[in-house]
């Protein structure tokens, strides 16, 4: 059976990327993972700030690269709703909504109004930084440029059929394996 890993959908605030993991621990667990700086270095990046509503967090990326996102929504351990922007304007809003599973959780992702033509670096980037958590949680390990580089290819395809159905729906984008992956944002698809 394929998997999808993610989604990519064009419509009139711009494209979304969307996905869906479940991975074998508690919501507590996953919301550390997600919130923890020091949990969040080992899979993400180096992050500092103010995890309230209202507050700001910068992420420190390993190129030098520093960036900040403002906080719109944190309860935990259910929902983080952050506003990214970049020095040239607005990059969207990313939502992450975690919700108990049985014997595990599910993390539901989603980057709202994204640049259509970089839409498909930032989804192959959070297939990668997915990667990335599910090796964190699980012990092992997952090289990002690695799982960036195999993702790209694929979304950039899911970008060009959802572009080319004129924002109607959104295209499916499923590993060779059938099984997901996991997802480093920041590279455009034109940076590759």
């Amino acid at each position: 059976m394929r998997v999808p890993d993610g989604f990519v959908e064009v419509g009139d605030d711009g494209t979304v990327a969307r996905f869906r993991r479940r991975f074998a621990t508690t919501a507590d667990d996953l919301w550390s993972a997600l919130t923890d700086p020091e949990r969040l270095a080992r899979w993400y990046t180096a992050v500092s700030g103010d995890l309230r509503p209202g507050g700001t967090v910068r992420m420190h990326w390993p190129d030098g690269q520093v960036q900040d996102i403002e906080v719109v929504t944190c309860r935990p351990p259910e929902l983080l709703v952050t506003r990214w922007t970049l020095d040239d304007g607005p990059l969207g809003e990313v939502t992450v909504v975690l919700r108990p599973d049985g014997d595990g959780c599910v993390l539901d992702l989603e980057h709202r109004g994204l640049p259509p033509m970089q839409a498909a670096g930032y989804a192959a980037g959070w297939h990668a930084h997915l990667a990335g958590l599910s090796a964190h949680l699980t012990g092992s390990a997952a090289d990002w440029d690695t799982e960036f580089a195999a993702a790209l290819p694929r979304y950039r395809a899911a970008a060009d059929a959802a572009g080319a159905a004129g924002g109607r729906g959104g295209t499916p984008v499923t590993s060779p394996g059938g099984t997901p992956g996991g997802g480093r944002p920041g590279r455009s698809a034109a940076d590759q």
